[in-house]
């Protein structure tokens, strides 16, 4: 039975035919365990696999019924997954410059009912280009303490794990997103060094404490989609980003957990790379170009340059630095932006 259990096909089957007169302990069991592993397939896959046992998420409502609240819950995510909406695996991989292996990255997406949630549900395009650019200069953020703001499912802030950062706070505003992003984390085995919080650019100055002004990078992909976005975002990387820490000495703390003090942690060597604490933004062609625009201007407002810039109709890629540290590095020290996919 417990072999049978591990085995998708079988428990579609026993969800669309053989509920009735099971006990709540056997059904919980059951859609835990379909859970599981329609997250681990692709939603095509699963979709294919329902059809072959003529099983659709109308098989499932009769468990609705239930007073039992766990399976209430599990019920309905099972249904979501039915209807082509679930979660679903998806895994992306990026060529490294060093010429080490690649990195890749195991990611669910979900579909979520409540408001404010979808954005943050799914990967969009511009977070796989900023860890394409992450993979081509992995000094960027290795060695460093990295922040990631509007990290929806935390595909960049994983990368930044991967890649070698001694600490990383991936943040999104919204709690189940929050709970997908740090549940991604762990299944890419990154934990030791990263970590999901939640942050709410609308309180800022509530956080700032919390940001604490050392990270040595932060990373911000998508983040603008409406209008209030472009002056609400270069706040929270002012409160964030660290002054230049060129010629300062630290000393790397322990590896985070969920009740880890995430100020940056200090290490005892100087960055790996010549750069100052630098944000990397990437935005997409969901971005108005009227808002950003008014982000280049507000983050111009807020003592940001950028020393690599690259804007164009289908995405628009930064690198920015404090105004006052664009002259810490020659010219040539900052990495160059790779190819957009498909150039």
């Amino acid at each position: 039975m417990a072999e049978q259990e591990d085995d998708l096909d079988y428990l579609i089957d026993r969800l669309g035919w053989h509920v009735i007169g099971e006990s709540d302990e056997v059904l919980e069991r059951w859609l835990t365990k379909f859970l599981q592993l329609a997250a681990s397939t692709t939603q095509e896959d699963l979709l294919q696999r329902c059809s072959a046992a003529a099983v659709s998420s109308s098989k499932l409502v009769r468990l609705m019924k239930t007073s039992n609240e766990t399976i209430l819950e599990l019920a309905s995510r099972a249904i979501t997954y039915m209807d082509g909406q679930g979660e679903h695996s998806v895994t992306h991989t990026f060529e490294r410059a060093d010429g080490q292996a690649p990195l890749t990255i195991r990611v669910q997406e979900a579909s979520y009912a409540g408001e404010g949630e979808t954005l943050g549900a799914k990967v969009w395009p511009s977070a796989p280009h900023l860890c394409r650019m992450l993979s081509a200069s992995p000094a960027l953020v290795a060695g460093r303490d990295v922040l990631e703001i509007g990290c929806g499912p935390g595909l960049c802030g994983i990368a930044a794990a991967k890649l070698g950062a001694l600490s990383v706070l991936v943040t999104d505003y919204v709690p189940s997103v929050v709970e997908n992003a740090q549940r991604n984390i762990e299944i890419n085995d990154c934990t030791a060094v990263a970590v999901a919080r939640i942050l709410d650019w609308t309180k800022i100055h509530e956080e700032e404490s919390a940001l604490s002004g050392q990270y040595m990078t932060v990373l911000a992909a998508d983040v603008i989609y409406d209008d209030w976005h472009a002056a609400a975002v270069p706040p929270v990387i002012a409160a964030a980003l660290a002054p230049c820490l060129h010629h300062s000495a630290h000393t790397h703390t322990d590896a985070p957990s969920a009740h880890t003090d995430f100020s940056p942690s200090s290490h005892t060597a100087a960055p790996a790379h010549p750069l100052c604490p630098v944000c990397v933004v990437v935005l997409g062609d969901r971005s108005a170009r009227h808002g950003i625009a008014e982000f280049e201007r507000q983050m111009s407002l807020h003592g940001f340059a950028a020393v690599v810039s690259d804007t164009r109709q289908i995405m628009s890629r930064y690198l920015f630095v404090r105004a006052a540290c664009a002259t810490c590095c020659p010219s040539h020290t900052w990495p160059a932006l790779p190819p957009l996919e498909g150039e």
